[in-house]
């Protein structure tokens, strides 16, 4: 296998609001994937030669709503909003984008909640596009549902028409730290 990434990072203050400064982070990598494999069953000769670069961008923000420490409405705690979103575009399947948002809220010192959502994207594996189909007669194995062992006809290998997955992801917690002087 021949692997080759490069990543650029910056980060930083973006601006400055009565909270607090929105801070922001992008990052941009590209990544270059080759695999190659050779193999003999029952005969047969099977190889594959299989790639995959991607191209991808990234940027997160931190804006911050409300801050005690910044005399911002401190009747409210430390509140801050983020936001991230992504987009990979991937050589042997498209594109594909990720989006998350959420909130942070400290009210006193001793409690932390956070509500998030995520949307995100993924590609199938090289190999789960691109293996070669291995067909291989007289396999044995147990059918659970009648109870026997039976001799099939086992097929493996990649899927070039397989679509990706979604997810959607809400998180929802909280710290309580009961005691200032010691972790618990």
């Amino acid at each position: 296998p021949v692997v080759a990434a490069v990543l650029g990072v910056a980060l930083g203050p973006l601006l400055a609001l009565p909270a607090g400064q929105i801070r922001t982070s992008l990052k941009l990598g590209a990544t270059v994937n080759d695999f190659s494999s050779a193999s003999q069953r029952l005969g047969l000769s099977r190889s594959a030669d299989l790639s995959r670069n991607t191209v991808n961008a990234q940027a997160n923000f931190d804006v911050p709503l409300t801050s005690k420490r910044q005399g911002f409405l401190p009747l409210f705690g430390e509140l801050s909003a983020n936001l991230n979103v992504a987009a990979e575009q991937v050589s042997d399947f498209g594109t594909l984008s990720t989006l998350g948002y959420g909130l942070n809220w400290r009210p006193t010192p001793k409690l932390t909640l956070i509500v998030s959502h995520t949307h995100d994207e993924n590609a199938p594996s090289v190999q789960q596009l691109g293996n070669p189909v291995v067909t291989t007669p007289g396999t044995r194995i147990f059918d659970y549902a009648a109870g026997r062992t039976v001799d099939v006809t086992s097929i493996a290998g990649g899927a070039p028409a397989m679509s990706g997955d979604s997810r959607d992801v809400l998180k929802l917690g909280a710290t309580w730290k009961p005691f200032t002087d010691h972790d618990v």
